[in-house]
């Protein structure tokens, strides 16, 4: 369950990645970003610096690292968004948290586009016998994650739930 918590939490990573590295090609100048989006990011940069240097997950960043793209969008050069000012607020991607970030980021309309995916929507009718939502599984895997991490483990998922679990990620 851990595991495979982290590699959702890593592609939504990668997600951020991909697509923060395309919204300066979508807008030539920071300041032409949505305004949401502009104000996330100066938001997380500011919060990030607050934290810098303590023992907090961006330890690992520089000051110019943190400041960079900021500076360069105010200063009407080519930027670069940094991931982590967008990945802040959260500690656990459960389904609403995940739809803040990625809003945040400019990625409207999640509900829209995982309701429209028909792949996902079919394995949910045929697997999970169209009891489930997407917001209901992301949310179960991640409170599985959580206590096989933090609490004792009393409630052992069957094999069969954690393969439809995988599965349901695949889609």
């Amino acid at each position: 369950v851990t595991r495979l918590y982290a590699v959702y939490e890593s592609f939504v990573g990668r997600l951020l990645v991909a697509w923060l590295g395309k919204l300066p090609l979508l807008y030539p100048a920071y300041s032409d970003l949505p305004d949401a989006v502009r104000n996330a990011h100066r938001t997380g940069v500011a919060h990030i610096l607050q934290r810098h240097g303590s023992a907090s997950a961006f330890k690992s960043l520089s000051e110019l690292q943190i400041i960079d793209g900021l500076h360069s969008g105010l200063s009407k050069r080519a930027f670069a968004l940094l991931v982590d000012a967008f990945q802040i607020e959260t500690r656990n991607y459960f389904w609403e948290p995940l739809k803040g970030v990625l809003s945040n980021a400019g990625i409207e309309d999640v509900d829209q586009l995982v309701t429209t995916n028909q792949e996902l929507s079919d394995f949910i009718d045929a697997q999970l016998g169209g009891q489930s939502t997407p917001a209901s599984e992301l949310n179960s895997l991640v409170t599985y994650r959580n206590v096989a991490a933090h609490d004792e483990v009393v409630e052992i998922i069957s094999p069969e739930k954690m393969l439809q679990t995988i599965t349901f990620f695949r889609h």
